[in-house]
């Protein structure tokens, strides 16, 4: 598993998660997987379940600005 890893996210598709880890990048399945972000403006840690962010990133921004 990849439990435990830390680096930046650099891309996003649909059903994955890519992770910068010293100088490779790791892919990650979202669905199944729990996440722990730290949002580096605020140092707040966060905890999402990426079968919450299944689907296309752009398509999760139109469903937020349609709820206002």
């Amino acid at each position: 598993g990849i439990e435990g890893v830390e680096g930046i996210v650099v891309n996003e598709t649909m059903k994955t998660i890519e992770i910068r880890v010293g100088g490779r990048e790791v892919v990650t399945f979202k669905s199944g997987t729990r996440y722990r972000f730290k949002i580096p403006e605020t140092g707040e840690v966060v905890d999402i379940d990426g079968d919450m962010l299944l689907g296309r990133p752009e398509d999760r921004v139109r469903m937020v600005l349609k709820k206002r």
